[in-house]
Order: C-alpha cells, then structure tokens, then sequence
C-alpha cells in the first residue's frame, strides 16, 4: 500500500477559505501600521548561527532548527575513533539556522542598514518562525508573528503611539478588548503629563487611563476619578472634556444603571408635543 502524503508535525496546510480570513487579519493589521507611519521590512527565513546563537539562552538554542551545509556537509568532520559530541557536530555541519523570531533578525538588520535608514525608525514584520518544539495544541513549529517596533528614540510617546496600535488593530478587527497594566498606564500617563503637556496624546491618554483603572477587574475608583478631572482641569479646551465629565458622573455605577441614566437621559430631551403633533 502506497504511503499516504503528510506534512511535518507542528506544521499546517491552510485551504482558501482559511486565508481569506487570515489575508483579512493581516492587511488589516497592516492598514493600522501604516495610518501610524510604520514601514514594512522583510528578512530571510535562515539567518547565520552566529547570529542566532546565544540571544535565547541555552534552551531557546536547543529549539533552533539548523540548516545542514550544502554538499557533503560531513566533509571535514574528524572523529580521531570517538563519537563528537551533538553540538560540537552540530557546530561543524551546520552554520546556519530558521529564525527564532523576529527581534534577533531586526537587530541585524538595523546594524547592516543603520547609514541606509532614518532614525526614529518605525518598522513592522509580519513574517513565519520555526521553533524545534514539541508539537500540542495550540503550539505549533511553524507560525507567524507580528513585530511593530520604534527604534533610536525613548520618547515616551511612542509608549502612548503603540497603546493606541493595539487599541485599533483589536477594534478594526471589531473584537473587544481591555488592556489592563494599570500600573504601567498610570506611570505612562503621569510621565506623558509632566514632560509633553502641550501634545495631544495626553488628554486622550488620561482618559484612557482613567477607563483602564476603571473596570471589573480593579475597580479602582478613587484613582479614575484622578485621571478625569486632571483632564478637566489641566486641559479645559480639549474635546475629550465632555467624554472626562461623563465618565465621572458613571464612575461607581453598575452597567445596568449607567444604561438606564442613558435612557432617561434620552426621554428628557424627547419632546411630546412634538410626538403628539406627529
């Protein structure tokens, strides 16, 4: 009996019903990327060991898929009547290696090409991996990941830039999400206050921490209340002010009666001469 054709374990054919949907996903990723002013790059699927090597210790080493030398790549390999060890042959047979990820690859990458790009360098990859992995559920030795990335500037509205990415790709994509560092979008928020209080990343920052610190999750009120009204005090101009009075007026109340305060709310501007005459 003819043996039936299969693919490698951890790895997967995709029919085109599938990639109409994950084309989908990814130029609209991509679309985000680019209203923010991200270029897109690409780097080959092998890179050289020595690139590779030693950026995920030891055992990120062990999950490297190695590329044998072209040829007779055991040409050279002396063994003097003794086996070699596994790496010490792996060394000799094999320089190069399927990318890990996409971070190691960029920074080769910036290193080889820093005269030819301009810094801030706003890049995005989207691009396979391999790991040597133990294939399972959800774990697979070949799949995509997505990099956005901004390099040569500490600027800590990048940090405010890339929350906003996130925030978009999710809702471009209609699914519902709540980021919830709170810690680190206060300190943001905070740091974004004091050094760039004239950007317009910062009104809107503060009302989005404010929505962070507020949910089910931490229901951290007092704090919330914090970011609203520094809004409202420090930026009294800003169109988000409204959104900021809202918010405050919500803060402690269930879903249930913030949507019943919307309703009646509604009623009250409803005026019932105007229905009787219709």
């Amino acid at each position: 009996m003819a043996q039936k054709p299969s693919i490698p374990k951890g790895t997967r054919d995709f029919l085109p019903e599938v990639m109409v949907r994950r084309n989908y996903i990814f130029d609209t990723i991509k679309g985000v990327f680019k209203r923010f002013g991200f270029q897109p790059i690409e780097t080959p699927s092998m890179e050289n060991l020595s690139t590779l090597l030693g950026k995920y210790g030891d055992e990120g080493d062990k999950l490297l898929f190695r590329v044998l030398n072209s040829g007779d790549f055991m040409s050279g390999v002396e063994q003097n009547g003794e086996p070699l060890e596994s790496l010490k042959l792996a060394s000799k047979i094999s320089e190069k290696g399927l990318r890990y990820d996409l971070t190691v690859p960029f920074a080769r990458f910036v290193t080889m090409y820093r005269e030819q790009i301009a810094f801030p360098f706003k890049r995005y990859q989207i691009q396979p991996v391999w790991r040597a992995d133990r294939p399972q559920k959800g774990r697979y030795r070949e799949f995509y990941q997505c990099d956005v990335d901004i390099i040569g500037s500490d600027s800590l509205l990048n940090e405010a830039e890339l929350v906003q990415i996130v925030d978009e790709v999710f809702g471009a994509l209609k699914i519902n999400v709540m980021l919830k560092n709170a810690d680190k979008s206060i300190e943001l928020c905070n740091q974004l206050n004091e050094d760039y209080p004239d950007s317009e990343w910062t009104p809107r920052a503060l009302l989005y921490v404010g929505s962070f610190v507020y949910n089910d999750q931490l229901n951290d009120t007092a704090q919330a209340h914090a970011m609203y009204q520094k809004l409202i005090d420090d930026y009294p101009n800003d169109r988000l002010v409204e959104d900021a009075k809202n918010s405050i007026e919500y803060l402690g109340l269930t879903s249930e009666q913030i949507m019943a305060r919307i309703m009646m709310s509604n009623l009250e501007e409803i005026d019932i001469d105007d229905i009787v005459a219709q």
